[in-house]
């Protein structure tokens, strides 16, 4: 019987876990499947995501002229985890892709500022709009284009 206990306990947090990802708590939209995240910290400044309910993911990096392909999953529930191509380089962390990176979905909502419903931006295209800055000020622009 411990043992079932403790199963379900597991099975619960991991549920509360993606229900506090996915069902935000100001009624907007917060999921990952589907949705395209602006995140921003000062070591990389914006980065905006799309991330393909099939997994795959589609990064609008600061600097780039075109966007990282990657690919993404939620693991144990509380963890979401990325993976880019061999040949991409995160200039930060000073690492190179090709292995799955994972955090937990608090630390990856730190830095969330807004998500919109799909690919407001075609990322999935392979292109992107502009050429992102490093600075925080595009934020409001992105967020427009949100809405």
């Amino acid at each position: 019987m411990t043992k079932v206990r403790t199963i379900l306990a597991v099975l619960k947090a991991a549920i509360l876990a993606m229900l506090i990802w996915v069902v935000p708590a100001n009624g907007g939209s917060s999921g990952v499947a589907g949705n395209t995240i602006v995140f921003y910290e000062s070591s990389h400044g914006i980065q905006v995501e799309y991330y393909s309910p099939a997994g795959k993911a589609y990064l609008w990096y600061p600097g780039n002229r075109s966007v990282v392909r990657g690919k993404w999953k939620i693991s144990n529930g509380s963890t979401i985890c990325y993976k880019y191509g061999g040949n991409t380089y995160n200039p930060v962390t000073n690492t190179r892709g090709g292995s799955w990176e994972c955090n937990s979905i608090q630390v990856h909502s730190r830095t969330k500022k807004f998500s919109c419903k799909g690919d407001v931006f075609s990322l999935s295209s392979g292109r992107i709009p502009y050429v992102l800055k490093r600075s925080r000020f595009g934020l409001a622009r992105l967020k427009r284009a949100c809405s």
